[in-house]
């Protein structure tokens, strides 16, 4: 009868291979966590709203392209054929501007609903206040509220 004995290096190798396996496991989990945080802080989308003479300027904040469908001021709805693209990361080329026409006084309220390339839907809420209105030139103060993820339709 043959018996084949283990010896204490095969044990310790078996056991080293068993910490590297886990270890690397553990380092793959890791990874993983790191590479969708990256991915999310670079799919960012975040839009502002700051006046602009006597409009309103919207500001593309975020780090991705998008395409703006309808938006809401005051009770005055302006939805697009096709939708406007606010580009991402273009210096002075991105913003879109609204007009707060047929606003005389008063605060408002905005909505815009747009998606990005990607096609998710968000929804940017803000509002502002017509500070006075001269020869059709109206001064305005606005504020942005929030940009979240909204199933709109239209």
């Amino acid at each position: 009868m043959l018996t084949e004995q283990i010896s204490i290096w095969e044990i310790v190798t078996a056991i080293a291979t068993a910490i590297a396996a886990i270890g690397a496991v553990y380092f793959g989990w890791v990874q993983t966590k790191i590479n969708k945080r990256i991915q999310a802080l670079e799919d960012y989308v975040a839009v502002s709203f700051i006046p602009y003479g006597d409009k309103i300027k919207v500001l593309n904040t975020g780090k991705l392209n998008i395409y703006l469908y309808r938006f809401v001021i005051g009770e005055r709805t302006v939805g697009f054929d096709k939708p406007r693209m606010i580009p991402a990361n273009a210096g002075d080329a991105s913003w879109y501007w609204i007009p707060p026409n047929g606003i005389t006084g008063g605060d408002f309220q905005i909505s815009l609903y747009f998606k990005d390339e990607f096609g998710k839907k968000y929804k940017a809420d803000g509002g502002g206040s017509i500070l006075k209105v001269e020869n059709d030139r109206a001064e305005v103060s606005v504020w942005t509220n929030s940009t979240s993820l909204f199933d709109w339709k239209i």
